[in-house]
């Protein structure tokens, strides 16, 4: 009995790799497993480190900056007429970072320019953080200048109405 060589070539199709739509990279959706308050802090800290080995320098500190140009210093009454000028502050590596100060997710603090930005990080969680002892707390550790900002992947529309100071 010999060896019979079956003729399989009608099999072989070409196939290219299937087409698909890239969704832009979201640092929330790669944090969203486990607890994630704490991760997305800790890279928030690593980012706007200006010293960290990521290389960027003060770049993250500095967009932040520019986000918040134009907003108000949160003194003891709430916002005062004092406003940050982000240009003022940016190119600083006298930042700071920590995490989980007081309660404060995110705490930058900038003894040159005696400013302390309080970053509240939520995800999926209701805004009732009591925001106004976040700044005391940077006001009572000596600085003339703190803002306070809330990070979030989504739209506040329902903030509690005593968040707004």
């Amino acid at each position: 009995m010999g060896i019979i060589t079956l003729d399989l070539s009608f099999l072989e199709v070409s196939l290219s790799p299937a087409r698909s739509v890239q969704r832009p990279v979201n640092v929330y959706d790669i944090l969203r497993e486990g607890w994630r308050e704490t991760r997305v802090d800790m890279t928030l800290q690593f980012f706007l480190d200006p010293t960290e080995r990521h290389g960027l320098g003060s770049l993250a500190m500095d967009a932040l900056l520019r986000l918040l140009d134009g907003a108000p210093d949160i003194d003891p009454g709430g916002h005062s007429s004092k406003r940050l000028i982000a240009k003022d502050a940016e190119g600083s590596d006298s930042w700071e970072i920590a995490t989980q100060v007081g309660f404060i997710d995110v705490y930058a603090a900038n003894p040159d320019l005696g400013i302390a930005l309080v970053l509240e990080n939520k995800i999926g969680h209701v805004l009732d953080n009591p925001l106004g002892k976040y700044a005391e707390f940077a006001r009572n550790d000596g600085f003339d200048t703190v803002l306070v900002a809330v990070l979030a992947p989504e739209a506040r529309e329902h903030l509690d109405p005593t968040q707004k100071n």
